[in-house]
C-alpha cells in the first residue's frame, strides 16, 4: 500500500514550468537518460554516445536555457525533472514545407515511470500554449519512423504527417516523419 500512496502523491505533486539556468545540470542528466532509454536498443553505442555528448551536455543546456528563442519546458515532481520538451522558434534546418509562422517541438521526452499515464498530453498542451503565447500558429516536429508509440501519441494529439526528413544520429542517417499541428 505504501507504493500505491507514493504513486498517488507523485501524480498530485507535479509542476510544469520553464527551465532556468539552475536546471541545466539536472536537465542534462534526464535528457541523456530518457534518450538512452528510448533509442539505445536501435542504435550503436558510438552513435548514441556521440549524439548525447554533443546535444545533452550541461554547457549546451545552459546555452539553450539562456537563449530567448528557445523554450525549455520541464515537468518536475518534488524538485526532480521527470519530463521535458523544447520549442525552437528558429530551428536551423526548417524544411520548406513547414508554414512560415511555425515553431518546432525539437525535444519531447518522459521518464519511463510517466509513460502511458497522461503526462505526455499535459506536457504537450503546455508546449502548444507556449508556442501560441510566442505568436506562432503552428507547432511542427520530427519523429523517427521506427517509433510507433510516439507516432500514435502525436496523431492522437492532432498532429498530421506532412512529409519526411533525415535525422542524423552520430553517423547514422535515419528517416523521420514531419508532423504539424495548428496551435489555436
Amino acid at each position: 500500500m505504501v507504493g500505491a500512496q507514493n504513486l498517488y502523491n507523485f501524480f498530485m505533486e507535479h509542476l510544469i514550468r520553464l527551465a532556468t539556468p539552475n536546471d541545466a545540470e539536472a536537465l542534462s542528466a534526464v535528457m541523456r537518460q530518457t534518450f538512452w532509454d528510448t533509442y539505445h536498443t536501435f542504435n550503436t553505442l558510438s552513435d548514441m554516445t556521440s549524439y548525447m555528448k554533443k546535444s545533452y551536455s550541461i554547457a549546451q543546456q545552459t546555452a539553450e536555457i539562456n537563449d530567448v528563442s528557445i523554450a525549455n519546458i520541464i515537468l518536475e515532481n518534488g524538485g526532480e525533472i521527470v519530463a521535458f520538451a523544447q520549442i525552437l522558434e528558429k530551428p536551423a534546418d526548417k524544411p520548406q514545407i513547414i508554414p512560415l509562422n511555425s515553431a518546432m517541438l525539437a525535444r519531447f521526452y518522459l521518464t519511463e515511470a510517466l509513460k502511458g499515464k497522461g503526462f505526455a498530453a499535459e506536457l504537450l498542451e503546455a508546449c502548444l500554449a507556449e508556442t501560441a503565447k510566442r505568436g506562432y500558429n503552428y507547432l511542427w516536429l520530427t519523429v523517427w519512423q521506427n517509433n510507433p508509440r510516439a507516432i500514435r501519441f502525436y496523431e492522437k494529439q492532432g498532429f498530421e504527417t506532412i512529409g519526411t526528413t533525415v535525422f542524423t544520429l552520430g553517423s547514422d542517417e535515419q528517416t523521420d516523419w514531419l508532423m504539424l499541428k495548428k496551435t489555436q
